[in-house]
């Protein structure tokens, strides 16, 4: 009897190791899986992180690539001015005086016209009307590098034609073949 007991615990000690084995190993796996879930997890999310990254990088550089291309054109701009800023010395003055009032007047068609021009264009502003044989009524409120803006008598209609007007109409419609001609998009 002593001998079947001390048999009988041994059998049970050895299923209990066993058994104790077997969820060591199925721990052990399980703690593999876990790991490589967590590793997995670790993974993607450091490949978010790093996609972000590079997303905020690009924006960024192609914020400042659009900032600088922008002060180039400004400074294209700038320049344009200056150049037409001696136009009323230029001879070809007249020509785009006359062109400036001829078009301003053409837009208010059929209205009493005030031309609003700056002091110094008066005489040659009295001089191309009357060679056009109008009858405007000329302010010289007007301060600008050249040209005209014109109004309806009642103050209604006007029309823009100085030359900074006129360059702040052409900026807007030849932005896109400025950067076209000045960074190849």
């Amino acid at each position: 009897m002593v001998t079947d007991a001390q048999e009988r615990i041994r059998e049970l000690r050895e299923k209990a190791s066993a058994e104790a084995e077997g969820i060591k190993k199925e721990a052990l796996s399980r703690e593999d899986e876990i790991k490589k879930r967590y590793r997995e997890n670790v993974r993607k999310e450091l490949e978010l992180e790093r996609r972000r990254i590079i997303s905020s990088v690009k924006e960024r550089n192609r914020i400042e690539i659009l900032r600088a291309k922008n002060k180039v054109l400004e400074q294209a701009y700038r320049e344009a001015y200056e150049s037409l800023v001696h136009l009323r010395d230029s001879p070809a003055y007249r020509d785009f005086l006359r062109r400036s009032i001829r078009e301003s007047i053409s837009e208010l068609e059929g209205e009493s016209i005030v031309i609003h021009a700056d002091k110094r264009d008066e005489p040659l502003c009295r001089e191309i009307i009357g060679e056009l044989g109008r009858n405007c009524e000329i302010k010289t409120d007007l301060v600008s590098s050249g040209g005209v803006t014109a109004s309806s008598a009642d103050g209604r209609h006007l029309i823009l034609n100085s030359i900074e007007s006129r360059l702040e109409r052409i900026k807007e419609r030849m932005r896109p073949p400025l950067f076209e001609l000045l960074f190849g998009e």
